[in-house]
C-alpha cells in the first residue's frame, strides 16, 4: 500500500489542477503506514490550519503588507490610501506586527487565492485606528485600516506546500530502501600480505633466494 500511495503521490503532484486538500489527506494516510509522525502532523495542520501554539512555516508569512487607509479631513473624504506601518503614529505600531501570518486550513487558502484582490483587517488595526483618531484635530478622523494584498500572494503559499510535498514523499521511501543494504566502493582489493617467515615461491626472485639458503642448510 506505501507504494501505491507513493506512485499516486507523485504523480498527482505534478498536476497542478489537483487539490492540495486531497493530496495532504494521502499524505496523512502515508505517514501512517511509514510510522512518520511529522509528515502525519504537518498534513494535519496544513489541512486544518495552525493554531496560536502551533510553530507557522515561513512560506506562510509576509512582511510590511501594505495598509489602506480611509479617512476624512473636513470635508474631504479619502478612500484606500495606501500606507504602511511606518505612517502608523509610534504609540499604535506595537500592535501591528511586521508581519502577517496566513494561519488558514489550505481549502480556505485555495479560496483566497482565486481572488484577485484580498482585504482584511485584525485587532492589532483596529487598536491603531482608535489610537490614530485621539491624535487628530477636530473635522478629521481615520475611518478604516486594513491589509490589501493580491490573490497570487496567497499562491505562492500554495505553490510552496506543493513543493514541501514533493521533497517528504520521497523521503520515507528513500530510507527504507536504505535499510540492510551494504555497497562496496568500486577500487583494487588489496592483496593479503604474506605471512612472516614464508616466502611466494611464484617469484623468480622468491625462488632463488629460496634455493641459495637451503643449499647453505644441505637441502639441494
Amino acid at each position: 500500500m506505501t507504494d501505491t500511495l507513493l506512485r499516486s503521490l507523485r504523480e498527482h503532484l505534478l498536476d497542478e489542477s489537483e487539490p492540495l486538500a486531497g493530496l495532504l489527506r494521502k499524505c496523512l494516510l502515508l505517514g501512517a503506514e511509514t510510522g512518520s509522525e511529522a509528515l502525519r502532523e504537518r498534513a494535519r495542520r496544513e489541512l486544518n490550519g495552525y493554531g496560536d501554539e502551533d510553530e507557522v512555516p515561513k512560506y506562510r508569512k509576509f512582511h510590511d503588507v501594505p495598509i489602506s487607509m480611509d479617512s476624512m479631513s473636513g470635508r474631504t473624504w479619502r478612500r484606500g490610501d495606501i500606507i504602511s506601518r511606518l505612517n502608523l503614529p509610534p504609540e499604535a505600531r506595537e500592535y501591528v506586527p511586521e508581519e502577517f501570518t496566513f494561519k488558514q486550513p489550505i481549502e480556505e487558502l485555495q479560496h483566497l487565492a482565486g481572488q484577485i484582490k484580498l482585504s482584511f483587517t485584525s485587532p492589532g488595526l483596529v487598536v491603531a485606528q482608535a489610537i490614530w483618531n485621539r491624535k487628530l484635530g477636530p473635522f478629521q478622523s481615520v475611518d478604516g485600516l486594513s491589509y490589501v494584498m493580491t490573490g497570487s500572494a496567497v499562491m505562492g503559499i500554495l505553490g510552496q506546500i506543493r513543493t514541501k510535498l514533493g521533497g517528504r514523499s520521497r523521503g520515507p521511501h528513500r530510507r527504507h530502501a536504505d535499510v540492510g543494504t551494504t555497497q562496496e566502493r568500486p577500487g583494487r582489493r588489496r592483496s593479503e600480505p604474506p605471512s612472516r617467515g614464508h616466502l611466494q615461491h611464484d617469484d623468480p626472485d622468491n625462488q632463488r633466494a629460496c634455493r641459495y639458503r637451503c643449499r647453505g642448510k644441505g637441502q639441494h
